[in-house]
């Protein structure tokens, strides 16, 4: 029974990236809440889940989401990143440093990310 659960999970998860990189937002949401109702402890579904709404333009879900992964995945750098250059592109200055900071503390050297924080920080 744990492995077809599993295996629901994983094919949930794949449909649901697939559907992203396709532009199908509701699609890929409704897969992916799906997929966290099967393991609400996967760093990569909420993750996937936070773009989906990020790409809407739900700010806060895509926010709630993203804070997740990056909780759930706590060595994962993809989420901080996220986070920070959603902040910044809100003008939210303060939560973009925040996230990009953690982001390059945690080995973060994606160069655009890096010149967002310090365009944040000043």
């Amino acid at each position: 029974m744990a492995e077809d659960r599993t295996s629901k999970f994983h094919d949930l998860l794949k449909r649901g990236d697939r559907f992203l990189s396709f532009g199908e937002l509701e699609a890929a949401k409704e897969a992916l809440e799906a997929a966290i109702a099967i393991d609400g402890e996967s760093a990569r579904a909420w993750y996937l889940l936070g773009l989906a709404h990020r790409d809407k333009g739900e700010i806060e879900e895509a926010r709630k989401c993203l804070s997740e992964a990056a909780r759930l995945g706590q060595n994962w750098l993809e989420p901080l990143e996220v986070l920070g250059t959603l902040e910044a592109s809100l003008d939210n200055n303060r939560e973009a440093v925040r996230h990009l900071k953690q982001y390059m503390q945690k080995g973060g050297d994606d160069m655009p990310s890096l010149l967002t924080l310090a365009r944040a920080a000043f």
